[in-house]
């Protein structure tokens, strides 16, 4: 819930509003409390589809671009992160980062085959695609550069630990 307050806006936290706070974390019920890692991460993938089937809808059947980073997270397992760029129906172009995908190895097969079940879960279609670009100089280079660029990713960032947080 968002509040005025001295001419900028502010979230309404437990702190703040006595009914939340007599409904949060020590006075909710034990079973009601929603702080399971498990619970939480099905709450944080909820919130990704619906952002990721909102970057679809935008895009329709459009031309876009797909930007493919490989990596290994901090356990050595393998993954890419995916970045779609496409011009929106005013012009403006966009990237968006729809997401990390944890793959068995980096061979070009494995990160087509990843590539196609992005494409799939998301209704996108191959033939779509106008551009491609692919760098392995640097691990995660295009997260990086979209956050870097775009004020959006980071406040989508902001909003989901504020929205963990208040979970």
């Amino acid at each position: 819930m968002v509040g005025e307050q001295g001419g900028r806006d502010a979230f309404v936290t437990e702190e703040h509003n006595e009914a939340i706070y007599n409904v949060t974390l020590e006075k909710a019920p034990q079973n009601n409390q929603v702080t399971s890692p498990k619970t939480q991460k099905e709450i944080i993938e909820c919130f990704s589809k619906e952002i990721i089937l909102s970057i679809c809808k935008e895009i329709g059947k459009d031309v876009f671009a797909l930007l493919v980073d490989k990596s290994s997270d901090v356990s050595k397992k393998e993954q890419m992160a995916i970045v779609l760029r496409y011009v929106d129906s005013i012009g403006i172009v966009k990237e968006r980062f729809i997401g990390v995908v944890h793959v068995k190895d980096t061979s070009s097969l494995t990160l087509k085959e990843a590539i196609d079940e992005v494409f799939t879960s998301t209704k996108l279609s191959m033939t779509q695609v106008r551009g491609q670009g692919y760098d392995r100089a640097s691990n995660m280079r295009v997260i990086v550069a979209v956050a870097n660029k775009h004020e959006g990713v980071n406040d989508f960032f902001d909003q989901i630990s504020l929205v963990v947080n208040v979970i």
